[in-house]
């Protein structure tokens, strides 16, 4: 971990400039955004997101925040499965290339959000402009690493959550089988920078692989959610280790 962070510290942002350049830098490559996460990820991460609703065991039309939605994948599978999906992203960038969908640009006051699925809100994930429990559920993909503070982030979820509302939280991982971590780790340190510089950004492309430095290890991560209101906590892996689903449940209260 200590080789990794050292060779990383190059190309990650100070943490007084991190929350700027993250918005910055999915601004800058929103375009192509869909695109490379179907290139790069050989279109497993549709299969991801797929796996994840499945796991969350939705009740009929729930009420869901996509949090850090980008272009709206998970929005999409939402809406298609007959649920309300509201996509909140700090980047703006990243929401205008949601489809059919409006955006409301700026800082909403809290519980300004109405029953549109269609919605798209520039936000803030450790402010949400969401009422207090008023959403059934949440979903988030691959953005635990760029937050700034995942302990703010954790807390807004379950304030914004009903009581036993699920969580789940998708994020890349390391597979701890050694065959494995050799192809993932040539795959994700060399291959992404690589085709994301070509066909993107070669700086964020460079910075994406090495975000993973931010994330917590996975004792840590379980004991913030317990830590902020959430019980059952589960972990799963999926393609041999390379992400990993965070499945949680608001306490009733």
């Amino acid at each position: 971990m200590n080789s990794t962070r050292s060779r990383s510290d190059s190309i990650l942002p100070s943490d007084d400039s991190k929350r700027e350049y993250v918005r910055n830098m999915f601004d800058d490559i929103a375009f192509r955004y869909r695109l490379m996460n179907s290139l790069l990820t050989l279109g497993l991460d549709g299969w991801w997101r797929h796996k994840t609703l499945i796991a969350m065991d939705l009740k009929p039309n729930s009420l869901v925040l996509d949090l850090a939605c980008g272009p709206g994948e998970f929005s999409k599978l939402l809406a298609q499965q007959g649920h309300r999906a509201v996509g909140i992203d700090f980047s703006l960038g990243m929401l205008r290339q949601s489809a059919g969908s409006s955006v409301i640009n700026g800082s909403p006051t809290k519980g300004s959000i109405a029953k549109d699925s269609a919605a798209k809100v520039q936000g803030d994930a450790m402010s949400l402009p969401v009422a207090t429990n008023s959403c059934d559920a949440l979903v988030c993909g691959f953005a635990v690493r760029n937050f700034l503070n995942f302990d703010k982030v954790l807390a807004e979820s379950t304030r914004i959550l009903k009581p036993r509302g699920v969580a789940a939280f998708l994020e890349v991982s390391t597979p701890t089988n050694p065959a494995i971590y050799r192809l993932h780790n040539f795959h994700f340190s060399t291959v992404v920078p690589l085709i994301g510089g070509i066909l993107s950004s070669k700086t964020a492309y460079r910075y994406l692989p090495a975000s993973v430095v931010y994330l917590p290890e996975t004792n840590v991560l379980i004991r913030k959610f317990y830590r902020y209101g959430f019980t059952h906590v589960d972990r799963r892996t999926f393609t041999f280790g390379a992400t990993q689903l965070f499945l949680a449940h608001k306490r009733d209260i």
